[in-house]
């Protein structure tokens, strides 16, 4: 990372709070990868997105477009000829249990089948495109092209739809969300356990109380008679550097104790614990991240197995990050991804790498909380600006000036806002419902699909 002080940009993080720009971490900016192909929609139509070439000779085969569809007619031949149709610039599952499924209309039979881009045809094909769907095995190709082919004489087809289906499934995969306060259930476990049952939960994550007592019993007791499965989940920034981490540790292994004492067995224990929110993470991220592998796996030891560890989606795409859920590996049990995006195709797009890298079971997680408006801010090095970096610090000024003995200024060259909209269905419910409803059967297509999160849920009566 470059020195702060030899730094040409610098990037400033923070959220609006009352219509004020509050900063949370400063740090030098740092390249970025260039973002790769995005993924195709898995819920929708393909043939609008689709690169269509004819091939063969003997201009035998005519292609068009007609609305979202395609129509084909060839004409009498024996040398090879069809279409290929392949989708260029975006990214197709490597792991995912599914089906090509083709709506279309011929009179006469066209071969039809899947293959890589760039190679031969297969010689025999999957299915004869014929009246209605017709459906292909879904096979992992990085880039696989829709071949149909012209049989040596006349014929003409239609295509209205390409899709890709999940495979139907008879798993029952679970519905959580998580809470973290305990005066949702303290007063009456039962009664919790009931809203937790109507609000259609089969699996809740509970914090850790401070101490361990009868009523934790009755709330376990309550849950199991509503046939809802629970476990811990705790967490905090802190864990993440030394000081955090020893003060935590003790109250880990006396919840196991206790536990082990009163359950049939120990349950999961759920980490949350977040460095990059740390105020040092802006000037060394690295460190965060380490102090993150160092927590997970002295928590895990003192927990007496491996954790599930909640993780943002974009943890992947961070190289440090990449680097600890390597060096963590050992001490994870699950992952719970907080893809924390509104927009359901781009939900999808955050998690599919999570599914082809990672040999664990994975929950997806939507926020429907209040969040606030986050705010990016892009520094320049300057003569004169807002930003002053001096011998005691960074201060922001609410108007430019010229740098002074020993400082070196910076002015903002950009404002990226991102609008609470687009990372939590707060008071959307409806919008959320729908949304998970569109988007649950096709993360059942991935074999590590584990379950549905709905995070910021608020018992009857309570507020965050």
């Amino acid at each position: 990372m470059p020195e702060w002080r030899d730094a040409d940009r610098l990037i400033l993080s923070g959220v609006l709070e009352d219509g004020h720009f509050k900063p949370s971490a400063l740090a030098p900016e740092l390249p970025t990868a260039a973002p790769g192909p995005a993924l195709i929609p898995l819920a929708g139509n393909l043939l609008p997105l689709a690169d269509i070439r004819p091939f063969g000779v003997e201009e035998r085969i005519a292609v068009e477009r007609t609305g979202e569809g395609i129509t084909l007619r060839c004409r009498p031949g024996k040398a090879p000829a069809g279409v290929v149709l392949s989708w260029p610039g975006r990214r197709f599952p490597l792991i995912y249990r599914g089906e090509w499924r083709v709506d279309g209309a011929s009179r006469q039979p066209l071969p039809m089948s899947v293959v890589l881009s760039g190679t031969d045809g297969k010689h025999r094909p999957e299915v004869m495109l014929g009246q209605g769907v017709m459906r292909l095995p879904y096979e992992p190709l990085a880039a696989p092209s829709l071949v149909i082919a012209c049989p040596p004489e006349a014929a003409s087809g239609r295509l209205h739809s390409v899709m890709i289906e999940p495979l139907k499934s008879d798993a029952i995969h679970s519905r959580g969300t998580w809470v973290w306060s305990d005066a949702a259930w303290r007063t009456d476990p039962a009664a919790f356990a009931r809203r937790a049952a109507d609000a259609g939960w089969n699996e809740l994550a509970i914090q850790l109380p401070a101490e361990p007592d009868a009523a934790v019993q009755a709330l376990i007791a309550a849950l199991a008679e509503r046939g809802i499965r629970f476990r811990f989940v705790e967490g905090a920034p802190a864990y993440a550097t030394p000081g955090g981490l020893d003060h935590a540790l003790p109250q880990f292994a006396r919840w196991r104790r206790w536990c082990e004492a009163n359950l049939v067995r120990l349950p999961m224990l759920e980490l949350d614990i977040e460095p990059y929110t740390l105020a040092s993470s802006g000037a060394d991220p690295g460190g965060g991240w380490a102090g993150w592998v160092t927590a997970i796996h002295a928590i895990s030891a003192a927990w007496g197995q491996p954790v599930a560890v909640d993780v943002p989606w974009w943890m992947t795409k961070d190289p440090g990050g990449r680097e600890a859920l390597s060096r963590a590996e050992g001490a994870i049990a699950e992952i719970v991804i907080m893809a924390y995006r509104t927009d359901p195709q781009l939900i999808l797009d955050a998690v599919e790498p999570w599914f082809a890298a990672y040999a664990r079971p994975i929950r997806i997680a939507i926020e429907s909380g209040p969040v606030a408006t986050e705010v990016t801010r892009t520094y320049q090095r300057a003569g004169r600006g807002t930003l002053r970096l001096g011998a005691t610090g960074t201060v922001l000024l609410t108007n430019a000036r010229e740098a002074g003995e020993g400082e070196v200024m910076f002015a903002m060259a950009g404002e990226q806002v991102t609008s609470p909209a687009r990372v939590s269905f707060h008071g959307s419910p409806d919008r959320a419902a729908a949304v998970e409803r569109a988007i649950a059967p096709l993360l059942q297509g991935w074999p590590r699909f584990a379950g549905f999160r709905v995070h910021g849920w608020m018992p009857e009566g309570e507020t965050k």
